[in-house]
C-alpha cells in the first residue's frame, strides 16, 4: 500500500529543518510583550522613527551657511545676551523720544503760525518776565490750582 500511495502521489514538499540558532520567544517574554500597553509601544516606534528621519535628514542636507562670529556668539548663548536692554525699556525709550520730537513739532508749528498774525498787543515788564518765565510749559502746569 505504501508503495502504491508513493507512485500514485510523487509530490513530496520541502520542509525546512529548524535551526538551533532560531530563538524561540520564551512563555515570560511573550506574556510580557503582550501586557505592555499599545500606547508605549507605539510611541517607542515613533520616537525611533523620528530619531530615524533626523539621522536621515542630516546625511542628506549637507549645506552649512556660514555664520559671522557674532552670529555664531549669539546662537551658542541662543539669542541671550545679557548686555542688551530689555524690549521693554528699550520700547519706553523710543516712545519718549518720540513724544520729545513730536511736541518739539507743535511748538515750532504754534510759533510759526503766530507770526502770521499781524496784531501785537503792548505788554508791561511783568507780563513779559511772566511770558519768558511759563513760555514752553504746557497750561496745566502754568496755572495752579
Amino acid at each position: 500500500m505504501q508503495e502504491k500511495f508513493n507512485r500514485d502521489h510523487p509530490f513530496k514538499p520541502k520542509i525546512k529543518l529548524i535551526n538551533s540558532d532560531c530563538k524561540y520567544e520564551t512563555s515570560e517574554d511573550k506574556y510580557k510583550r503582550l501586557s505592555t500597553p499599545k500606547s508605549v509601544e507605539i510611541n517607542r516606534r515613533l520616537k525611533k522613527k523620528e530619531l530615524d528621519d533626523r539621522i536621515k535628514l542630516n546625511e542628506e542636507c549637507t549645506f552649512k551657511p556660514y555664520i559671522g562670529k557674532e552670529e555664531r556668539e549669539n546662537s551658542n548663548n541662543q539669542g541671550h545676551n545679557r548686555d542688551r536692554e530689555k524690549v521693554e525699556s528699550r520700547l519706553y525709550k523710543l516712545a519718549e523720544q518720540l513724544k520729545e520730537k513730536r511736541e518739539k513739532l507743535k511748538r515750532e508749528f504754534q510759533e510759526n503760525s503766530i507770526k502770521e498774525f499781524s496784531f501785537n498787543p503792548k505788554i508791561d515788564e511783568n507780563s513779559k518776565q511772566l511770558l519768558l518765565k511759563y513760555e514752553n510749559k504746557p497750561l496745566h502746569e502754568r496755572v495752579s490750582y
